[in-house]
């Protein structure tokens, strides 16, 4: 597909909030026409939709400096860099939109964020405002880290979180992953305090509650276990694709069944991915449904060997020529850096 076909379909995509496909096809039209404004700012709304803001401010850094008269950009640089907690740089931004006589909705918007600074100021008055090159620094690590963790390099991921921390003692993702490292390397009282700390900072926090819920089931309390896993499907309000992952793994790992069949049901037909199909069909043979598992990895076993062994397994089950096997709640395919 040319430049125009791929930015066209990526629009289309974004506009059905499917942005991790998105986010490809544009990146792909990015990369054969770098100077095409339109082109980066949907590629940067995308990275806003899944909560890359560090991302996007690059992207949108790029685009202000091809269209500095685009209030648009400067409204949406700035709204990036309120959700990345830099208040004083988001202010200027929305100053610099208004001063180029924005549409009335954007500037009706624009008002309302200067207007509420006083309220970001409070509520952000724990982030420490490092420049903004050291915050693509934190990102980056942040990446990297993300890998480690994908590739169970725990000591590594762990330590890049904490150089990160480091620099921003509040940024309550790096606290989660360092969890969710000692989580996976079977050390859950460690992972505890990493997600209590986290809880002081987002109490709100769907992931967090899911990951206390699971630290808890793993060190016997099932009780204060099913107690978080409730507070965590109180908060679930379209969740990013990775976390539903993470969600929906976790509660099949603690037997939450219920909760993971809710999640499914409600977002299943949303994402349309073969991971959540995966996913459905080990919560069924967790069940000892057999049949339906088995029709869930019937439908994408010839992408994923992991598919096709639970499928062969889900099978033999149901016809009684094996007794017992462990459908384990894992990635089954490979996914993109962004939904890591």
């Amino acid at each position: 597909m040319d430049k125009e076909e791929l930015y066209n379909k990526g629009a289309e995509l974004y506009e059905n909030e499917r942005y991790a496909e998105a986010l490809e096809i544009l990146s792909e039209a990015y990369r054969k026409c770098p100077d095409d404004v339109d082109t980066i700012v949907l590629l940067a709304g995308c990275y806003i939709n899944i909560a890359h803001f560090t991302e996007a401010a690059r992207l949108l850094l790029d685009a202000d400096k091809l269209d500095s008269k685009n209030p648009m950009i400067k409204y949406n640089l700035g709204y990036t860099l309120l959700c990345m907690g830099r208040v004083n740089d988001a202010m200027g931004c929305m100053e610099k939109c208004l001063r180029l006589n924005p549409e009335a909705e954007i500037k009706k918007m624009a008002k309302r964020m200067i207007n509420s600074r006083k309220h970001f100021s409070k509520k952000l008055e724990n982030n420490y405002n490092i420049p903004l090159e050291e915050e693509f620094e934190c990102e980056e690590k942040f990446s990297l880290a993300q890998k480690h963790l994908y590739n169970k390099q725990f000591d590594k991921a762990i330590a890049l979180y904490e150089c990160i921390l480091e620099k921003k003692p509040n940024f309550h993702r790096a606290m989660q992953n360092i969890g969710v490292c000692y989580i996976q390397d079977g050390k859950p009282k460690e992972a505890l305090k990493y997600f209590e700390r986290e809880l002081s900072i987002s109490p709100n926090d769907n992931l967090c509650f899911g990951n206390l819920a699971h630290a808890n089931y793993l060190l016997g309390d099932y009780d204060k276990s099913k107690e978080y896993s409730e507070k965590s499907m109180k908060h679930v309000n379209k969740p990013l694709l990775r976390d539903l992952f993470r969600l929906i793994t976790l509660f099949i790992e603690i037997e939450q069944f219920e909760f993971a069949r809710e999640l499914l049901s409600r977002y299943g037909g949303v994402h349309d991915n073969n991971q959540l199909t995966f996913l459905s069909g080990v919560l069924y043979a967790k069940k000892k449904e057999y049949l339906a598992a088995k029709e869930e990895f019937q439908s994408i076993r010839k992408y994923s060997k992991d598919a096709m062994e639970y499928f062969e397994k889900a099978k033999a089950m149901a016809d009684g020529k094996i007794k017992d096997y462990n459908f384990e709640a894992k990635i089954a395919f490979d996914l993109s850096e962004d939904m890591i």
